[in-house]
């Protein structure tokens, strides 16, 4: 096998082969200027990508390589030395597994906390009321539309604020709103939607504060 092939065979380019050929990673016969790999060459080329998945660097994979090819891993010195290495790369990803399990329950943490924000956006929405309903609302005494200041509105409800009439009235919204006098010819306009009962609207929780009469 030529080194282009070989190198397809991997889906490398051939001047990652030619590296690991300079560093005795990979040793070819060569015939006619070129490079031949044999059955050798693939052995020695599968332990190579074994060893980079095990998360060794290319310095680590030509020590190995060379303890092997010098002494068969026959030398209890160097079984030892081999032996460290391994032991230590397992130490380095325990300590990283470690920090991986802790970032991962801190971001589980942030997502928690966000997801909850999110729920109570959600609720909020739920308990304001729609910008839409507005002009359905009236004086409960000279029955004219109610003005409003001091107002909160966000994503199109109505969350805060004061509902006046020249009369006097005034009703204080805090928390969304409930039981607001709605005129009688919008009741059937708002059935689908709301609850409606006696002409008065009912939608979520509610600070209502009657300052007059």
């Amino acid at each position: 096998m030529r080194i282009g092939d070989f190198a397809k065979k991997y889906d490398m380019n051939v001047t990652a082969i030619r590296y690991y050929i300079d560093n005795a990673l990979l040793t070819p016969q060569k015939q006619n200027n070129q490079y031949i790999f044999d059955k050798s060459c693939v052995e020695d080329m599968d332990k190579i990508l074994e060893y980079k998945k095990c998360g060794l660097s290319l310095e680590e994979i030509e020590l190995l390589f060379f303890l092997e090819k010098t002494s068969r891993f026959q030398d209890e010195t160097i079984l030892q030395i081999v032996q460290d290495l391994f032991e230590e790369k397992i130490a380095d990803y325990k300590d990283e597994q470690i920090r991986i399990q802790e970032s991962i329950s801190l971001l589980e943490e942030h997502l928690k906390r966000f997801s909850s924000i999110t729920v109570q956006q959600q609720e909020s929405v739920k308990a304001g009321i729609p910008f839409s309903f507005i002009p359905y609302l009236y004086c409960p005494h000279c029955n004219a539309p109610l003005s409003m200041e001091n107002t909160k509105i966000q994503n199109g409800h109505l969350y805060e604020g004061d509902l006046m009439c020249a009369c006097g009235y005034h009703a204080t919204i805090a928390g969304g709103i409930g039981e607001i006098p709605l005129r009688k010819d919008s009741i059937d306009i708002y059935m689908d939607d709301y609850s409606v009962s006696n002409s008065l609207f009912t939608y979520g929780h509610f600070i209502y504060n009657k300052l007059s009469e």
